[in-house]
């Protein structure tokens, strides 16, 4: 089988022409493509040196201008590596020897040339190995020198210890973190660092990782200056020669810790915020509209449990047409757009079945780690019903108004064709009409003045004091008329000492104007009778009818506003709401009487009006 000669150059130090054919003639044998360069003077050898490289240098011992020892010496000042062969023919074992401890890889006699090609052999592969052994070592060091510095500008401080906790080495960040100097921590043992964990504990853990691998622990360590800080360790372990140790990579977590402890007050406080706001809040699940959370609030207003809502999704609390509304505009999963304003009438149920107005405004969050939305709920109940009843008093005020304006157009008219004809009762009879609707337009006008007074807080401004004789004589002409025309007796009885009292106009006027209005308006036959009289502590009035009566199912319905017990009726259904008002703000007491329909009615109102004044003007002098 043909193999293709191994190239090798030769630098032959031989001053005998013969001996490098021989020797060049030994080395093809072999199969060496030998390419040789031959000198015999030291200086020849270094020139040559210089200028070419060599596999390899075969030497002869004895030259004339110097010898092998010499030339090895020169060889190994230029290229430690190079294989270097001595030759001689005369070379007892001493200088052999002496060859060998400086540096010759091997001797040959000249007698015995046919071991040059394996012993050339011999020293190519171990040159190879040497280099190669170099080589690995300096990759090494380069390995090392990296990981070094690797380990000297990490962020975390590492420290490598054994078993029994001595400590091996640490990083430049461990030095920084505690105070230490390399040295001064080298050699101490991890009891001295860790303020935490006792000596039986740190055994325990270290057996756990040699058996388990890599643990992460929290832990706090004691600075040179004796304060400590939180960190959290990252321990595992690693061969070091035949020594097996351990690696603690060491995170100081102050900075996290803060933030966290931050983040739970900030969470605290919106907890809180949350469980603490007097409106409903409560927290849904985007995709299922699951409850997530609740307030206090919303437990209370809905009437569930905080665990029943925890079993609740939002189609429970609206009706029906209501969610097919929601629906539509149900903020779709991710979207982020600010907050959705959802305001308007909704109508969601009470635990009880009830209905009730809210108004909602919900906002986007992620909740427990779901895309959830965070909704505030308004009741408006009070609010719609209070834009009912203005609407209905609006509807009402109308009709009042229109009515006696018609009346009184008719009687105008009536009156101008009566003056014509010189028709003196039709003249009569018409002042009658026009005289009667202005008394009734001035009393539904001022009724809802009071009213409107009243219900914005301006009923309290201060008021004239009158004698209550005086005021009785103007409801004795306010009603006579009315009384007489349906042929009613109307009578007011008053004690001479109550007659002389000092009332506040406004108000006793206005109750008993409503007071004896409502009776004359539902009596249809009989009498009308108003009763005053001193008491004790105070003012007893008492108006008292014949007329249709009131039911008892109705008679506390009778003093709310906007109450008629039929639509069709005149009035506002503000007048006795008004005289409720005002025996509120007296302190006063407020009774009906009566047997049942058509069996008339009997209204009490106790003040107490003696030294005592009401309880807005006390509050306003105190103001004052």
């Amino acid at each position: 089988m043909f193999t293709m000669p191994i190239p090798l150059r030769v630098l032959l130090v031989e001053d005998s022409q013969n001996d490098a054919v021989l020797l060049e003639r030994e080395l093809t044998r072999a199969d060496y493509a030998v390419v040789c360069e031959r000198v015999e003077t030291a200086e020849a050898l270094r020139q040559t040196l210089d200028k070419n490289h060599f596999d390899i240098v075969i030497a002869d011992y004895s030259l004339p201008s110097f010898n092998g020892l010499q030339a090895l010496a020169i060889i190994r000042e230029v290229n430690a590596d190079i294989p270097f062969l001595l030759i001689s023919g005369t070379v007892g074992e001493e200088i052999a020897v002496s060859a060998m401890r400086a540096g010759a890889n091997d001797y040959i006699l000249k007698a015995n040339l046919a071991r040059i090609p394996s012993a050339v052999a011999r020293e190519l592969r171990q040159v190879r190995v040497r280099i190669e052994g170099r080589h690995a070592l300096e990759a090494l060091h380069r390995s090392e020198h990296r990981f070094r510095n690797l380990v000297e500008q990490a962020t975390d401080s590492i420290v490598v210890h054994d078993f029994l906790g001595k400590i091996v080495d640490v990083n430049s960040r461990t030095c920084s973190a505690l105070g230490y100097t390399r040295e001064e921590l080298v050699g101490r043992t991890i009891s001295d660092i860790e303020a935490t964990y006792t000596k039986e504990r740190l055994t325990l853990l270290w057996k756990k990782i040699a058996a388990h691998g890599t643990m992460i622990v929290n832990g706090i360590l004691r600075r040179k200056d004796g304060t400590h800080f939180p960190v959290e360790v990252n321990i595992g372990t690693f061969e070091a020669d035949t020594e097996k140790l351990l690696i603690a990579i060491v995170r100081d977590v102050t900075e996290r810790k803060r933030q966290e402890e931050a983040l739970r007050r900030s969470e605290a406080q919106y907890r809180l915020l949350f469980e603490s706001n007097p409106h409903p809040l409560y927290v849904y699940d985007n995709k299922t509209l699951e409850f997530l959370a609740v307030n206090e609030a919303a437990v209370k207003k809905y009437g569930y449990s905080r665990e029943e809502f925890l079993g609740m999704n939002l189609r429970t609390i609206y009706s029906a047409d209501d969610f097919i509304r929601f629906q539509k505009i149900l903020r779709k999963p991710g979207d982020s757009n600010g907050g959705v304003d959802e305001q308007g009438e909704w109508k969601h149920f009470r635990k009880d079945g009830t209905l009730m107005s809210v108004e909602i405004i919900s906002h986007p969050i992620i909740f427990e780690g779901k895309a959830a939305e965070l909704v505030l709920s308004n009741d408006i109940t009070e609010k719609v019903k209070a834009q009912e009843m203005k609407e209905k008093l609006i509807r009402d005020v109308s009709h009042e108004l229109k009515t006696p304006i018609a009346m009184i157009e008719m009687a105008v008219d009536m009156l101008s064709r009566a003056l014509e004809a010189d028709n003196a009762g039709a003249v009569i009879r018409a002042h009658h009409i026009i005289d009667n609707n202005i008394k009734r337009l001035h009393k539904d006008v001022y009724t809802i003045l009071d009213f409107s007074a009243r219900t914005q807080g301006k009923g309290n401004v201060p008021q004239r004091r009158v004698r209550l004789r005086d005021i009785i004589e103007e409801i004795q002409n306010d009603f006579k008329d009315s009384a007489a025309h349906k042929g009613l007796v109307f009578t007011i009885k008053i004690d001479a000492f109550s007659a002389r009292k000092q009332v506040f106009y406004n108000d006793i006027k206005t109750v008993l104007y409503n007071l004896v209005d409502n009776a004359v308006k539902f009596t249809s036959q009989g009498c009308v009778s108003v009763n005053i009289k001193k008491l004790v502590k105070g003012l007893q009035i008492q108006v008292a009818d014949s007329g249709c009566g009131i039911e008892e199912s109705n008679q506390k319905k009778l003093f709310l506003k906007f109450y008629k017990r039929h639509p069709s009726l005149p009035g506002t259904g503000l007048g006795l709401s008004i005289v409720r008002e005002i025996v509120l703000t007296y302190k006063g007491t407020l009774r009906v009487d009566s047997k049942g329909e058509g069996q008339g009615c009997r209204i009490t109102v106790v003040l107490p009006i003696g030294e005592q004044r009401r309880s807005d003007e006390k509050n306003s002098h105190r103001r004052r």
